[in-house]
């Protein structure tokens, strides 16, 4: 779920923010992260933990690290059984109040910026998190 997640922000993103066909690239990207996550111990270094110079393209990085650090902050928030319910019907999924939707985007703007992203970064990936998880997984605004 967190790939699928991942790959919902950066629809969301501006283009200007993703490098020439990073979305169509993603599949292959993810894979290459993952399995550098696998063989690396994290340093501190950089928004993702491994520093910006791999060679998976940042905003992919990035929208990986926010799509698993949304599923933790959506659990925390009390949203546990909303989450599971998102995972079993990914098109359909039952809408947030705004309250919600406001405590989810201020923590996960907190979340974005203990990685190590500045303000404007942080809050641009949390406003896609948010988007990705009021629409359905066909991009279209859930009811």
């Amino acid at each position: 779920m967190s790939k699928l997640l991942a790959r919902a922000i950066l629809e969301k993103l501006p283009t200007d923010r993703l490098v020439p066909d990073e979305l169509a690239s993603f599949d292959a990207n993810a894979a290459a992260w993952d399995e550098r996550a696998d063989e690396e111990a994290p340093s501190r270094e950089g928004a993702n933990g491994f520093g910006f110079d791999s060679i998976t393209p940042e905003a992919t990085e990035l929208a990986l690290m926010v799509a698993h650090a949304a599923m933790g902050v959506v659990i925390e928030s009390g949203l546990h059984a909303w989450w599971k319910r998102m995972r079993r019907r990914p098109r359909q999924p039952e809408p947030l109040s705004a309250a919600q939707l406001l405590e989810l985007r201020s923590r996960m703007i907190s979340a974005i910026r203990e990685m190590g992203a500045d303000a404007e970064t942080a809050e641009l990936f949390a406003d896609a998190v948010i988007e990705a998880l009021q629409q359905g997984g066909d991009g279209e605004e859930a009811a």
